[in-house]
């Protein structure tokens, strides 16, 4: 595969960023990666389709229970609260896999 191959599968920022630490950390890692990135995609899809009115496939409410929240509407601080925390757990367990990889090296 061609640099442009690879770059050409590269959508977004969360595409690069997964692509990259696939190919940096060693297999063990993968499944924790793999976990972190899947929840930042749903939360970032989430946001998406507030933002740009979505309405296909369920449209918000859908979506908010993919990522576990069944009670917004009507309760938004909740929903935040349960988006905010995925989000950071996400980012946390992408720093541990890295921290753990570099250590391991």
């Amino acid at each position: 595969m061609t640099e442009e191959d690879k770059t050409e599968k590269i959508k977004g920022s969360l595409d690069g960023l997964h692509i990259a630490l696939q190919h940096k950390l060693p297999v063990r890692h993968h499944a924790s990666i793999d976990k972190a990135v899947g929840n930042l995609r749903r939360v970032r899809q989430a946001r998406n389709i507030m933002q740009h009115g979505v309405t296909t496939d369920g449209g918000l409410t859908a979506k908010l229970r993919q990522i576990g929240i069944h009670d917004a509407p009507p309760n938004w601080e909740g929903a935040w609260n349960a988006i905010r925390a995925q989000t950071a757990d996400a980012l946390g367990a992408i720093r541990n896999e890295l921290r753990s990889a570099l250590d391991g090296a």
